[in-house]
């Protein structure tokens, strides 16, 4: 609809003939019987979206600005109302006037404008609206349009209003909904707000110099606030940006790293169960030499205990490593935090006594494997250090196949506890997704389409029901009465992303949940009968301070009586959106993420009114995606921390040991009169040789987390932080060289 020039009609004769007569005419083509059939008949998902109330403000030459009510009106009506052929006629650049609003034009004027202005764009008068509608006083709008135009006039007005704002925020891309009503005009749908600040203090200031209304300006300035202030929730790693087909990288990456950390461990395991048991069969041969000489044995108990307590350390690493690793399996990345919830005081309890039975199963298997390998290496009459070193890499390999089995019996021990856990999660996650995906009540086959592309994408997108999930989160009463006789008692719900059963329920249906503006609510069919029977004074289009809770409520819809009883109090009920339920959801996005999304809904979206609600669905769904990867992410990531660290504490320690035990070794070769480079050689070959291996083996490991890492930009801090933890591998055999005596090596050297 391109701006025409203003024109006025000299004669509107032609519009009489839809039925401007008298007061009590009323236009041929409309059946005033059949209007209470009408909202039975249209089914809930379609019914708000055939009656829209609105204000809008026209601009004529002759009658000046004035604000008027206008309907909006889906073309489609006639389907359920054969007898409005009119409606049919209604073409998106035309608009019907009301009886009312003629005649007071034409005694005002003796003329009716033939073009309409209303913010910027021009509307053709083409007829006259019925001269009543029965029943429903507050449906008695001055100005009739189709649904189309109010997209249209919605998108217009969001142009006007948001130039200044995108004019001072250059660096912001703003992905404006073409569906949304104008009060408070602020849903942004993206998920990572700029870093910018010099870009947010511009973006608070664009939002304060907006022309707000007088009642808006107090949230305008709360949000502005709550912009500034807001947390990064998906500022997931400095420089990264993710998108749809990235979760399966990042996802990826924390099943390697998971990977890595459970080997480091279990090499750790292997280092630690191989200095226990040296130090056992040291223990047994003082013991043996104190017994030939007829010395008692020391009961040394602290020594006994303080060696235990790196089993049990390790025994407790086994139990998360466990628990995330079946999360994984399982796609529930929260599984392991939600574990040690402290509301899940029951489940709580059940895993304390479950990890205390596996600690004792470890004890236990422990205590008789090293009985075992001992009666077993004490059999050799003649064993040289060489034949303990390769039995005991023998029985790593066993103490591997040990901790195998430990985990698999704590997966059988937590099977039934796992199973509560994985449904109490899954139950979540829904209530979660469920309170997106029905933002927007659009046919089935556009949540089918948008379920199966997710999915493709890597997203998991759980099953779509309209039963009710949770209670409604908040309801009050009030009484509206215009005088003491018609005096009413009303329910009012407070909707908002805390209870997604009101989503659910189709109350909104063919408006979606995050077009309704502030002051806007949709009333039960029973209130709406209430309000029939009321004088028409006491609504007024809107219910004006009547409403303590809501304030200025404007009534925008009818709840169908199908889905009344959810609302789970007999009495005529209003449904809201408080301010609360929606400045959590404010967000930025990037110009790239914007044209990404975009491109990405395009493949399949044939709905026209669908594109921007779906928009939001997959920003939210990408929202609550990144922040379980990146949440399950960052564990593996201290669990690979904590692997390194610990395989690095047992290879420093079994390289202490093994120089001491070389330096015994060494001292002999010399006083049987070895050759000084062979000696040399042999004190160097076997500590290098552990820790090249060691070496390699990290290097390997964090290399291929390196090849990952830029496919998703990760920044610089990282990489250097690994390449740092290398380094201290490398770096490991200075602390063992420095432990050789000089004195010790220059004797070697002398003889």
């Amino acid at each position: 609809m391109a701006p025409l020039p203003m024109a006025v009609s000299a004669d509107a004769s032609k519009l009489w003939s839809l039925g401007l007569q008298d007061n009590n005419s009323q236009t041929t083509a409309f059946d005033p019987a059949q209007i209470r059939q009408l909202t039975e008949v249209i089914p809930p998902d379609i019914q708000l979206a055939k009656l829209a109330f609105n204000m809008v403000d026209i601009n004529d030459s002759v009658q000046g600005s004035q604000s008027l009510s206008a309907l909006f009106v889906d073309t489609n009506l006639a389907e359920f109302w054969p007898n409005a052929g009119f409606i049919q006629q209604l073409e998106a650049d035309k608009v019907l006037l009301s009886h009312r609003l003629a005649k007071q034009w034409l005694a005002k004027n003796g003329t009716l404008p033939e073009l309409l202005e209303i913010d910027g764009l021009y509307f053709q008068v083409g007829g006259l609206a019925p001269v009543q509608w029965p029943g429903i006083a507050h449906w008695q709008a001055d100005l009739w349009f189709t649904a189309s135009a109010r997209t249209a006039l919605l998108q217009q007005r969001l142009k006007q209003q948001y130039q200044s704002l995108l004019s001072t925020s250059a660096d912001l891309s703003i992905l404006l909904p073409s569906l949304l009503d104008i009060t408070p005009q602020f849903y942004l749908l993206a998920k990572q707000v700029t870093t910018s600040t010099d870009s947010q203090q511009k973006l608070a200031k664009a939002l304060q110099q907006i022309n707000w209304s007088d009642n808006r300006k107090a949230e305008i300035g709360q949000l502005s606030v709550k912009i500034t202030q807001r947390p990064l929730h998906a500022m997931l790693l400095p420089g990264v940006q993710f998108l749809p087909g990235q979760y399966q990288k990042i996802r990826n990456v924390s099943y390697l790293l998971l990977a890595q950390a459970t080997l480091l461990f279990v090499l750790s395991a292997l280092q630690l169960t191989i200095l226990l048991l040296s130090r056992h069969l040291q223990r047994q041969q003082e013991w043996r030499i104190r017994f030939m000489l007829g010395l008692p044995p020391i009961q040394n108990w602290y020594a006994l205990i303080a060696e235990l307590l790196p089993v049990t350390a390790l025994t407790i690493l086994f139990y998360p490593i466990t628990f995330v690793t079946l999360s994984g399996l399982f796609n529930h990345h929260q599984l392991f935090s939600a574990a040690f919830k402290p509301d899940q005081m029951q489940f709580g309890l059940q895993s304390s006594l479950l990890m205390l039975l596996g600690l004792l199963v470890a004890f236990g298997c422990l205590v008789i494997l090293l009985r075992i390998l001992t009666h077993y290496l004490s059999t050799f009459s003649n064993v040289n250090i060489f034949q303990v070193t390769t039995q005991l890499q023998k029985a790593g390999s066993v103490i591997m196949l040990i901790g195998a089995c430990f985990a698999l019996s704590i997966c059988l021990l937590n099977w039934q506890t796992l199973q509560q856990l994985i449904q109490n999660n899954s139950i979540s996650s829904q209530q979660q997704t469920m309170s997106i995906l029905s933002l927007q009540k659009a046919p089935m086959r556009y949540y089918s389409a948008l379920a199966a592309d997710l999915r493709t994408r890597g997203l998991q997108v759980s099953a779509i029901t309209s039963a009710p999930l949770q209670p409604i989160s908040e309801f009050y009463q009030f009484t509206l009465s215009g005088s003491a006789q018609d005096a009413i008692e009303f329910g009012v719900v407070k909707a908002d992303q805390a209870a997604p059963s009101i989503l659910d329920l189709e109350l909104i249906a063919g408006r979606w949940f995050h077009e309704f503006a502030f002051n806007e609510c949709v009333i039960s069919q029973q209130g709406m009968r209430l309000l029939d029977n009321s004088p028409a004074e006491v609504l007024q289009r809107q219910l004006l301070n009547d409403l303590p809770v809501v304030g200025n409520c404007e009534i925008v819809g009818i709840v169908s009586d199908v889905h009344y009883g959810y609302l789970g109090e007999q009495i005529p009920a209003i449904v809201y959106k408080p301010l609360s339920g929606v400045s959590s959801q404010l967000y930025l996005i990037s110009q790239a993420e914007k044209s990404s999304i975009t491109a990405l809904f395009n493949q399949f979206n044939s709905h026209p009114q669908a594109g921007i609600a779906e928009q939001w669905q997959l920003d939210e769904l990408i929202l609550l995606q990144s922040e379980q990867e990146w949440s399950f992410f960052r564990l593996t990531l201290v669990l690979m921390l904590c692997a390194t660290l610990l395989f690095l504490a047992g290879l420093y320690i079994e390289q202490a040991l093994l120089q001491k035990r070389l330096g015994k070794e060494a001292a002999i070769r010399v006083a049987l009169g070895g050759n000084t480079y062979s000696i040399l050689r042999f004190l160097l070959k076997e500590p290098v040789q552990t820790i090249f291996i060691g070496t390699l083996i990290l290097s390997l490991l964090l290399g291929i987390t390196l090849l990952f890492i830029p496919l998703f930009k990760i920044s610089i801090s990282l990489i250097i932080g690994n390449l740092i933890l290398i380094l201290l591998c490398l770096v490991t055999v200075i602390p063992l060289l420095r432990r050789l005596r000089k004195n010790q090596i220059k004797r070697l050297l002398q003889d």
